[in-house]
């Protein structure tokens, strides 16, 4: 009896979990997205664990040891344009190359001080993107990219998205915290939390948890 007890009811408890999730308070809406808040218990059993894909880069190429080339699918060399070959002596200025085998991007990684910016650069047109604080992570089937920045004491919070077919990213300005611990759901939605000190470890009473759905 309680085993068909039990078979009857977590139908019942996966049903109205989900209920839940649709009905979270909407922050946002546009055109492009549905920004919600959700909370602790959705996040942290929903979504794709954060997974650094990007590896050392061992196929790069130097010309004169100047400008940095990778090479693109077509065997063709690309510049890294973010290269700057003034600062290589820099001691401050820490350079890493990196790619992503799944996603088909390369990473060009410079920190110069406290202050970290990348270039992404699609290995299959030579495309490329200056991104700012924090490596992008790519959606289940590489259509969406997203990144979080989190210069919270600028008040630069913000959160982007970017279809990998198209060209202008889709992003917005948060104010309640710097957002953190973003994951994907699936293909068109994902998920972050916010504190307001940027700190994982501080003010767990006052973390807040969003979801975002990309319109279709």
């Amino acid at each position: 009896m309680k085993t068909r007890f039990t078979h009857l009811l977590l139908p019942l408890l996966f049903l109205a979990f989900n209920a839940n999730a649709q009905n979270f308070k909407v922050i946002e809406e546009t055109k492009d997205y549905i920004l919600k808040e959700c909370d602790s218990a959705y996040y942290y059993t929903h979504g794709i664990e954060q997974k650094d894909e990007f590896e050392y880069d061992t196929t790069l190429i130097h010309l004169n040891e100047m400008v940095p080339y990778v090479l693109m699918d077509d065997g063709k060399k690309q510049a890294i344009f973010e290269y700057n070959c003034l600062q290589k002596n820099n001691p401050n200025f820490n350079v890493r190359y990196l790619v992503n085998k799944r996603s088909g991007y390369y990473l060009y990684s410079y920190t110069d001080g406290n202050k970290t910016s990348y270039e992404l650069i699609n290995k299959r047109n030579g495309k490329s993107e200056r991104l700012e604080c924090n490596k992008p992570l790519f959606s289940p089937d590489n259509l969406f990219y997203a990144y979080n920045i989190d210069c919270y004491k600028t008040g630069g919070n913000k959160v982007f998205y970017k279809n990998t077919k198209s060209k202008g990213a889709v992003g917005f300005s948060f104010f309640s915290g710097a957002p953190m611990g973003l994951k994907w759901i699936n293909n068109y939605s994902f998920m972050f939390w916010a504190a307001p000190d940027n700190r994982e470890n501080s003010y767990l009473n006052l973390k807040k948890y969003y979801l975002v759905k990309i319109k279709q």
